[in-house]
This record gives structure tokens, C-alpha cells and sequence, in this order.
């Protein structure tokens, strides 16, 4: 485990996922409402995507921008996409009209893979501007020129003018290969921007992302029988943390495609979830909730918290032995600072940490 962070200096994310099919087939990859994927399956649905998006047209370098829930498809999506060598650009969810124009226009996104849906709401009403552009008969004075076009996840009434993802996944009977991505190849452009101004493109390679991502995973000492509770958005840096480190050590990583405080501790409960990434609201809207003290959160050992010290003592108090303070960027692939899992006991550090 020490060697973890060596260990993948000069790998790529395919290869990632690659080790985990082989080293745990059996392990359940991803577990979300739906039913749980093991890590053989997952590889398996990994290369039947692959193959759609490569059906598609999409080739390496290109620019890939979902849209769309967390949930097994997205996890598919992330390493078919990466195992192409081309360039995946999450965007935002709580986007509307102009700024999903903006983000796509700004980062060159050549495919627009968007879900049905999100929390009840039409994801497809949501990029109405995207398909005006590009039904315009003279493209040259679209707002996305380089657009070229839009994929659906699955099927649905209405969408046919609009391949899916599933119809391409299905009938490409004949397998195509690209060359495998390289260490130092983008992977991944996350829009980021603090607070201040529109989002703009952070980039990182396959390799920068595996060294975040194995710190996180040296840190929390994950191991192949964990359970990691993920609701954080796949548009964020700490959404590719907590896929990468959980499925990098043959853990299962439980989805919520978003955060309600009270189904949270019913899964932390059920399913005996032993890993848990938020910030202090996350914790503090737990504990606030009147149901708090019907469910049992003792099964989360160890967590990652961007919190500060005045929240501390409140989510101490709830029974968690180690919080996981932590500091990072979107440009660093996260971690920064972290304070890890084995000084948990000295209590006074972990809470300035």
C-alpha cells in the first residue's frame, strides 16, 4: 500500500480499471439504484461503450462533454471515453441556456453525451439552445461551430433525430481499436473558477489524476471491502477523487446521484457504508435532520471533510473517529493537504488540520 502512489506513476486510467477487473473480478465495482456492477461487468460495459462512442466517430483528442446524472453509465462513460484517448468535459448541472453554450464553445467540445434526465427535470429541455445551434443551416455563424454533435444515453420518444448511446453500443458488431492513451495525455478538462468569474478549463493527464487519486487512497487506507457513499457531482474534482480511489483499490462505490441527508444515512445504515466524502454542510445537515438519531453511522470509519475547525467539534460528536480535513484545487487534481487516517488520534491536529 505504501508503494500505491509509485505504483502508478506512468499508468493511465483504462489501465486502472484494467488492474481492478483483473485483480477483483468478483468485488462489486459500482452499486446505485438500480443494481450493483462488478468489476468484470464493469470492464465488460466499459469496452461495449467504446466501442459505440467510436461508431459514433469520436476519436482520441476529441473533446466529449457529458451531461448527465451519476450513475453507472456516467462511471462507463468516464472509461470509455479516457480508454479512446480522447478528452471528457463534465459540465455543470445546475447550468442553464447560455452557460452550457458558453462552457461548450470555450472548451472546444466536439460531442455533447447528455442523460434524460436529472432530478425530475428534462435534461433535453435544458440543452434546447444547444440543438438550435446546430440545426442552423449555415453553421459558420453558430455560437458552436465546432459542435458537431449530440448523443443521447438511451432511447427516448421523440429523440430520434439523436443517436443514443445504447443503440450504438448495440449494433457496433464489428470491433475498432485506437492506440492506447499515454501518461501524460489529457484526460480530463474540469471548468473550475472559485466564485468570482464563469468556470474555465483546468487540464489534466492521466497520470496527474492517478497521483491525486492514490494519495486519497494512501490517506483513507481504502481497501477492496470498503463501501464508498459518492454524492458529489461528477463535475467536480472531488467526484473523480472518490470514483478513482474507490475503484483503484477494488472497493464498491455506492452512487447518489445527489444528496439528500436522510437517504444518505439510510445507505450509511443499510448497506454498512465505511467511506464518506463532504463538506461541513453534508455532515451538519445529517446530524440537524430530525430522523438523525433512528439510523446508525457507526459503520464510517474513515472520511474526507472540507470543513474548518469552528465545525469540527459538531461533526466529531457525531461519532466519526476520523475526519479527513483536507485542502486542494481543481488544478492539482485535489489533494493539497490531507490529514490521514493513520494520526487519527491525535485529536487536537486532526481538528486544525
Amino acid at each position: 500500500r505504501k508503494d500505491m502512489y509509485q505504483e502508478w506513476r506512468g499508468g493511465t486510467l483504462p489501465r486502472m480499471l484494467e488492474y481492478s477487473a483483473r485483480n477483483w473480478p468478483d468485488n462489486v465495482a459500482v452499486r446505485d439504484d438500480q443494481g450493483d456492477t462488478t468489476y468484470a461487468t464493469l470492464a465488460q460495459h466499459v469496452q461495449r461503450t467504446k466501442q459505440g462512442l467510436l461508431a459514433a466517430g469520436i476519436l482520441p483528442g476529441d473533446h466529449v462533454a457529458p451531461f448527465m446524472s451519476v450513475g453507472a453509465s456516467w462511471i462507463e462513460l468516464f472509461f470509455a471515453v479516457t480508454s479512446i484517448g480522447a478528452r471528457l468535459v463534465p459540465l455543470n448541472l445546475t447550468w442553464v441556456d447560455d452557460e452550457i453554450v458558453r462552457g461548450l464553445d470555450m472548451t472546444d467540445a466536439r460531442y455533447l453525451v447528455t442523460g434524460i434526465s436529472h432530478r425530475g427535470e428534462s435534461l433535453l429541455d435544458r440543452i434546447a439552445p444547444v440543438l438550435v445551434e446546430l440545426e442552423r443551416d449555415d453553421r459558420s455563424n453558430s455560437a458552436l461551430p465546432r459542435l458537431e454533435q449530440v448523443i443521447l444515453t438511451e432511447p427516448v420518444p421523440g429523440g430520434e433525430r439523436w443517436p443514443d448511446l445504447a443503440t450504438l453500443s448495440a449494433k457496433a458488431t464489428t470491433a475498432q481499436d485506437v492506440p492506447r492513451p499515454k501518461p501524460d495525455d489529457i484526460a480530463l478538462l474540469l471548468l473550475t473558477s472559485g466564485a468570482t468569474s464563469f468556470p474555465k478549463p483546468a487540464m489534466l493527464t492521466h497520470e496527474a489524476i492517478l497521483a491525486g487519486v492514490a494519495s486519497y487512497a494512501d490517506g483513507l487506507e481504502a481497501g477492496a471491502r470498503d463501501v464508498f457513499l459518492h454524492c458529489t457531482p461528477n463535475y467536480h474534482v472531488g467526484g473523480i477523487n472518490t470514483m478513482g480511489l474507490t475503484l483503484m483499490r477494488g472497493a464498491t462505490l455506492r452512487l447518489m446521484d445527489w444528496f439528500s441527508p436522510e437517504a444518505a444515512m439510510q445507505i450509511i445504515d443499510r448497506e454498512k457504508v465505511s467511506l464518506f466524502w463532504g463538506f461541513d454542510t453534508h455532515y451538519l445537515e445529517m446530524r440537524r435532520h430530525p430522523s438523525y438519531e433512528n439510523y446508525d453511522l457507526s459503520s464510517v470509519t474513515r472520511t474526507m471533510s472540507g470543513s474548518n475547525p469552528a465545525t469540527f467539534d459538531k461533526i466529531h460528536e457525531m461519532g466519526f473517529g476520523h475526519i479527513g480535513g483536507l485542502y486542494g484545487s481543481t488544478e492539482y487534481m485535489g489533494s493539497q493537504a490531507f490529514f490521514p487516517y493513520r494520526d487519527r488520534f491525535d485529536i487536537e491536529r486532526m481538528k486544525y488540520s
